[in-house]
């Protein structure tokens, strides 16, 4: 399966990841949602937090984010 509610990132969570249906979540973050300042050398390129619903996925799952 693959969620993407936003078209900048995307999820691909392959069949049997979770032992019941899982309701996850991405939210997109931004730089001051971070609670220490970066490296000013570093470019901030994206942030999101992904809830699993209170699960732990047994299979790898992968997250798009835009470049």
């Amino acid at each position: 399966m693959t969620a993407a509610d936003d078209p900048n990132y995307q999820l691909d969570v392959p069949e049997g990841a979770f032992d019941s249906v899982a309701m996850i979540t991405i939210t997109p973050l931004t730089v001051d949602d971070f609670p220490h300042t970066a490296d000013a050398t570093l470019r901030f390129v994206a942030g999101v937090d992904v809830d699993l619903g209170g699960q732990r996925a047994q299979k790898e799952i992968h997250l798009t984010v835009p470049a």
